[in-house]
């Protein structure tokens, strides 16, 4: 054999043992066992729509924008909402956040618009909601990938370089679906 055949065989021995083990160790202990992966994808999918389809974006921001002006969060720091051990700080957030069961809630350190991360890892998104009379800090400056209502912006990993059309169309179809529903 070749030096490249040889390689191949090695790479494909390799990941035959990594798939192997992944299958054998338990799945609390094992992040990348393939239906923990399948069981993630899951999840983010039924937040994706509940975040999109089942939520009041406009009394979402409200809340949002109610936390910013009390000052309850200190900037940059991150207030984990839904793991098993919550912030402390948690309990006074308005309901409409606390009820979508966000991974975490921060205020950007930067900017100082709210930040609710949803889901992360593999499918990262989330919201971005901004205070009132908030000015672009730079001409080319992103708000998020997809406005929600005026404030309050929608961002994903999915918008990624590259992205095609057919991401968007999903996106745009669970914002229809709300639409009709109210």
């Amino acid at each position: 054999m070749n030096k490249r055949k040889k390689m191949v065989v090695k790479i494909v021995a390799v990941a035959a043992i990594i798939c192997a083990v992944s299958l054998v160790l338990p799945l609390p202990f094992n992040p990348w066992h393939p239906v923990g992966i399948v069981a993630m994808a899951f999840r983010a999918g039924r937040i994706r729509v509940r975040l999109l389809s089942e939520t009041d974006h406009q009394v979402l921001l409200e809340a949002c924008r109610e936390v910013m002006k009390r000052g309850d969060l200190e900037s940059g720091r991150r207030y984990w909402v839904h793991p098993s051990q919550p912030s402390p700080e948690v309990s006074r957030l308005p309901r409409a956040i606390i009820d979508l069961e966000p991974s975490y809630v921060c205020i950007n350190d930067l900017f100082g618009y709210m930040v609710i991360v949803m889901h992360r890892g593999m499918a990262n998104f989330g919201v971005n909601a901004y205070p009132e009379n908030f000015q672009k800090p730079f001409p080319n400056y992103r708000y998020g990938n997809k406005e929600l209502v005026e404030g309050l912006w929608y961002f994903d990993d999915g918008y990624g370089p590259g992205t095609d059309s057919a991401y968007d169309k999903k996106i745009e179809a669970l914002l229809k679906r709300r639409k009709q529903a109210h």
